[in-house]
């Protein structure tokens, strides 16, 4: 696990891990993770998500059978263009 967190942590602006930890103190069996994508303007967002960490994040979890082929979408969908 550790040596895939430090591939998104090579990647990613901004991490943020998740534990669950529950009522008496221990640690579950649940661990999270957080990307943080810092683009707030549409161009650079696409960019991110077409070439950049965003897009190599998600090939990346695709490799691992993480997730498929729709995360290309989200560069198209989730983003207004500028005209």
């Amino acid at each position: 696990m550790l040596s895939r967190c430090s591939v998104f942590l090579s990647h990613a602006p901004s991490v943020d891990f998740q534990f669950d930890v529950m009522p008496d103190g221990t640690l579950g069996d649940v661990f999270g993770l957080s990307l943080l994508f810092n683009e707030a303007k549409p161009r650079e967002a696409r960019v991110c998500m077409e070439g950049g960490y965003g897009g190599q994040i998600c090939r990346t979890l695709q490799e691992w059978r993480l997730a498929d082929e729709r995360w290309r979408l989200i560069a198209g969908a989730a983003f207004a263009m500028n005209k």
